[in-house]
C-alpha cells in the first residue's frame, strides 16, 4: 500500500483559503498539479507542502495582477533559467509593472522586471 504524504483537496482548500474552482484551474493549466492516487474516475488528490505554499503565493499575487500575468511571470522565470516557483520569491507590483526582488548578500538587492500588468 502506497503511503500518501501531503494534503487532501479539502485540507488544501482550508490551508490556502482558495476556492475549489481555482484549484481545478491551477491543475488544468498545469500551474500546480497534485498527485492522484487510486481510482482513476475519482482519485484521491494530494498536494505537497510546496504546492500549498505555491497556491498561497498565487492567491496573494492574484490580488494585484491577473492569472495571465502570473503565467507570464512563471514562463519568464523558466525561460531565464530560474526556478519558476513563486512560493519563495519577493514579487513587488508598482503601478503597472511587476518586479522580482532577488535575494542577494550585498548591500543592494538585484531587481528584475518580470511582467507588466
Amino acid at each position: 500500500m502506497a503511503v500518501m504524504e501531503g494534503f487532501t483537496r479539502q485540507e488544501t482548500l482550508a490551508l490556502t483559503g482558495t476556492t475549489s474552482n481555482r484549484l481545478q484551474y491551477l491543475d488544468r493549466t498545469e500551474l500546480v498539479v497534485p498527485e492522484r492516487y487510486g481510482n482513476s474516475k475519482k482519485p484521491t488528490v494530494i498536494y505537497t507542502w510546496e504546492q500549498v505554499l505555491e497556491i498561497r503565493a498565487i492567491k496573494n499575487l492574484r490580488q494585484e495582477v491577473s492569472l495571465q500575468t502570473i503565467r507570464k511571470i512563471i514562463a519568464l522565470l523558466d525561460e531565464s533559467g530560474f526556478d519558476n516557483s513563486l512560493r519563495d520569491k519577493k514579487i513587488v507590483v508598482i503601478d503597472d509593472e511587476v518586479y522580482w526582488v532577488m535575494p542577494d548578500w550585498s548591500d543592494m538587492p538585484r531587481v528584475m522586471k518580470v511582467a507588466d500588468k
